[in-house]
């Protein structure tokens, strides 16, 4: 199990400056251990603020779901989710909306989106500690990925002969690491064999200097 050895970087995205106050004070009872790096989009497209945002080094993206209700730009919060995960397939991120029947119906996934009352109310307790476990486990488990799928490469990589369920696990350790690292695509897997060790050492080497980043 990953143990954060820093404070959880946290960004928000969303076009209100008082709603990102309202956020701000929502997390203060947590910020010994989280970090929150605002984004407010104004006019820029969309892969100019992922890059903004991929720039931070985050651990995991709140985003508020009508980006463009106040700003001057031509897609959603679901839209900027949906575009950072054809970068980083399985990067953690939460969908904050006043409006969750609608942001439902333009999410991909459902299990991202949450209601953004319990921010602007500042309601009960208990509601800011089920977010911040949402947050927290959401971080650990996307970095035991990424770690277990480091492992797995490196302890079959150079083995001369492979299982089929060991190959299996290879190439699906292969693919999670390749569909993380903002590559465009996965190679298929027809296409991999045991003998692109060189593209694995360079997977390894780039994923582990993306864990170093995250401890």
């Amino acid at each position: 199990m990953y143990i954060a050895e820093r404070k959880y970087r946290v960004g928000y995205v969303d076009e209100s400056k008082n709603d990102i106050v309202y956020f701000h004070d929502f997390m203060a009872k947590y910020d010994s251990v989280i970090e929150v790096i605002d984004f407010i989009p104004e006019s820029e497209k969309i892969d100019e603020l992922y890059q903004k945002i991929n720039n931070e080094k985050l651990d995991i993206l709140v985003v508020d779901y009508r980006l463009n209700e106040y700003s001057n730009i031509n897609f959603q919060g679901s839209d900027l989710i949906d575009y950072l995960h054809q970068k980083r397939r399985d990067f953690p991120c939460i969908l904050l909306t006043s409006h969750p029947y609608e942001a439902l119906d333009y999410s991909l996934d459902s299990h991202i989106v949450y209601d953004k009352e319990i921010i602007i109310a500042q309601s009960e307790q208990d509601d800011g500690d089920i977010f911040f476990k949402k947050i927290k486990k959401s971080i650990e488990k996307y970095i035991n990925q990424l770690t277990e799928a480091e492992k797995t490469i490196n302890e079959l990589n150079n083995r001369e002969n492979l299982s089929i369920e060991e190959e299996n696990s290879l190439l699906l350790s292969d693919e999670f690491i390749e569909a993380n690292l903002g590559i465009p695509s996965v190679t298929p897997r027809i296409l991999k064999t045991e003998n692109h060790n060189k593209e694995l050492k360079q997977l390894i080497d780039e994923v582990q200097r993306l864990l170093n980043e995250l401890q």
